[in-house]
């Protein structure tokens, strides 16, 4: 008879450790409100060939805690539709990169890369290195790059997006 209550401790010691496991494998950015913006970024030349757009979310754990910022969007390199007839596609790629910052350090950063098409961007800033403060603002940046081994590269303004304004209640 003394059987019956070692097991059931048994079991219940077995439950509680994978209860407590489950809690610890989870990602802490699981959960918890989010907040989106839009974003735009070019490579800065007349033609507009390089261009990237989308959405950035920003995970949101209080008012004032950015731990993750999910990048959706496109990279698109090539003339635009509207362009004036002198741009034409031409032998360069286009990279846009998305960083990351909480204050003056990189947390993370992630790039995409399209060369005379479109290219879906999707990526979770923060997801791979935990800063040491929470993200708060992300850098958006086209560049374009010659194909051949010799050319001039250039890039776009960097654009900065910083959280969405979210009220307490």
């Amino acid at each position: 008879m003394d059987r019956f209550p070692t097991l059931a401790r048994a079991a219940t010691v077995v439950a509680a450790a994978a209860t407590a496991l489950i809690a610890v494998a989870a990602p802490a950015t699981a959960a918890g409100p989010t907040a989106a913006q839009k974003f735009y970024a070019d490579s800065g030349d007349r033609c507009t060939y390089g261009h990237t757009e989308g959405l950035l979310t920003w995970q949101v754990l209080t008012p004032s805690i950015y731990p993750t910022v999910a990048v959706e969007g496109t990279l698109t390199d090539e003339p635009a539709r509207n362009s004036p007839v002198a741009c034409t596609t031409d032998q360069m790629y286009s990279v846009a990169s998305y960083v990351a910052y909480a204050g003056r350090t990189i947390v993370d950063f992630a790039q995409s890369r399209a060369d005379n098409g479109v290219t879906a961007v999707r990526d979770v800033l923060g997801e791979r290195n935990a800063g040491p403060a929470p993200i708060d603002r992300v850098v958006v940046q086209v560049c374009r790059f010659p194909s051949a081994p010799v050319g001039i590269s250039y890039c776009g303004s960097p654009q900065t997006y910083t959280p969405p304004r979210i009220g307490t209640a």
